[in-house]
């Protein structure tokens, strides 16, 4: 009889898997770390919650650690397991064979994936161990493999978690949210300012001619909703609306970045980030005036 315990349920279930997966738990707490071992079950524990043969739960156990578990300890596998184990341990680090791997595999690169991501989430301090772990631009990618996957909701969630606490924005995140577009009909020195406001308060924009896209970050997003307010009310001549007409490549965005030498800068993003006023544009401007 082998113990599974399901925080999701709070309580401890009991399964009765083969003497067999018992013996195997049993080599890998042996050759494996503690620390290890514990994140191997933690695998175990997700598939079962979802229902996993007992075939690919082995192989979740095995995949994070294929590169240091010896022969003698794969060769107690049987052919299905040792395959989707191995698989499942190189689409870990290559993504490009996700799309291409079975369900079984794919269950278990996402069960790997959504434990690394819950450990990384649940500590402030970097883990420091051995498993190979995509993160970073590869999150896109692993992102669109997985978003037909019966379990995608799950791994989103955690997805925004991480890019709250990494402050990562990628833009099937930053698309969703109030993007702005601010048409003039004929050229206006208004325009040219409120985009050195735009700019020096760092909002991402993007200007052709005498329309303005402007778009932020979500630490400032309530700001920019509230200085477009503002802008709309002040310019009844220009047209201000939500767009969902947009650039999705992030380079084409302009942000003013600002280095530690730009101390008059710095001083300026500070006090235009902290204008509080339900109509911040008039106190916007007279922050910047002098540089006007």
């Amino acid at each position: 009889m082998f113990r599974i315990w399901t925080p999701k349920h709070g309580l401890d279930l009991y399964f009765i898997l083969s003497p067999r997966f018992t013996e195997l738990t049993e080599v890998l707490r042996q050759t494996l770390s503690p620390m290890d071992f514990v994140f191997a079950l933690k695998v175990g524990c997700l598939l079962f919650e979802r229902h996993a043969p007992e075939g690919v739960i082995i192989a979740g156990l095995f995949a994070p650690f294929s590169d240091r578990l010896n022969e003698s300890l794969f060769a107690r596998l049987t052919k299905d397991e040792r395959l989707w184990a191995q698989m499942a341990a190189k689409a870990l680090v290559d993504t490009s064979r996700i799309s291409e791997a079975t369900p079984m595999i794919k269950d278990v690169v996402l069960a790997v994936i959504e434990i690394n991501l819950r450990e990384k989430l649940n500590t402030h301090e970097r883990i420091d161990d051995e498993r190979t772990m995509p993160f970073t631009l590869e999150l896109d990618a692993l992102r669109r493999a997985f978003i037909n996957h019966p379990h995608y909701a799950s791994f989103e969630t955690l997805l925004r978690a991480w890019a709250i606490k990494e402050q990562w924005d990628p833009v099937w995140i930053w698309a969703t949210r109030p993007i702005y577009q601010i048409t003039v009909k004929d050229p206006s020195i208004a325009l040219d300012e409120l985009v050195t406001v735009v700019a020096a308060t760092g909002f991402y924009y993007l200007r052709e001619g005498e329309t303005l896209l402007v778009r932020a970050l979500p630490t400032k997003q309530v700001l920019l909703d509230r200085l477009m307010v503002s802008v709309a009310a002040r310019r009844p001549e220009w047209q201000v609306e939500i767009t969902t007409e947009f650039p999705k490549d992030p380079e084409v965005w302009h942000h003013r970045s600002l280095t530690i030498d730009m101390k008059g800068a710095i001083y300026q993003r500070i006090a235009l980030s902290k204008v509080k006023s339900v109509d911040p544009y008039p106190t916007m401007l007279k922050i910047l005036r002098p540089k006007l």
